[in-house]
């Protein structure tokens, strides 16, 4: 979902519409983070990757990580352009775990993009 944030406080204001919806490609989101450049990073829980989209909701790449089950990718680093993505084990069989052994471990992709810094909230 996209929803308008008001500029001075951060709340939400207005109708929310549907930013992406990828149902039509069996793709199953597991949390994301924004980049510098407005683009959306969103680990695909099931796709072994993190995908990246454009502001407007285009597909631009995906960054495929050792594990079935991507979730939580956020940027960090000196200079904020290591993705970092955490997965999970959850739901595996004994066969894909015994042949893909780094699920559920926390991964790094440096140089993978810009993040930025953490947006003050004030409650």
């Amino acid at each position: 979902m996209r929803w308008p944030l008001d500029p001075e406080t951060g709340w939400p204001e207005g109708p929310s519409a549907v930013f992406l919806d990828l149902r039509a490609d069996d793709l199953n989101p597991d949390g994301a983070v924004v980049d510098a450049e407005g683009n959306v990073w969103i680990a695909q829980w099931g796709a072994n990757r993190v995908a990246t989209y454009s502001p407007a909701g285009e597909f631009l790449t995906a960054i495929p990580f050792a594990a079935a089950h991507t979730s939580c990718p956020a940027f960090g680093g000196d200079d904020l352009t290591t993705l970092f993505c955490t997965s999970a084990r959850q739901g595996l069989s004994a066969e894909t775990l015994s042949a893909q052994p780094s699920n559920g471990m926390t991964f790094a992709a440096p140089a993978a993009g810009k993040g930025q810094a953490e947006h003050r909230v004030h409650l």
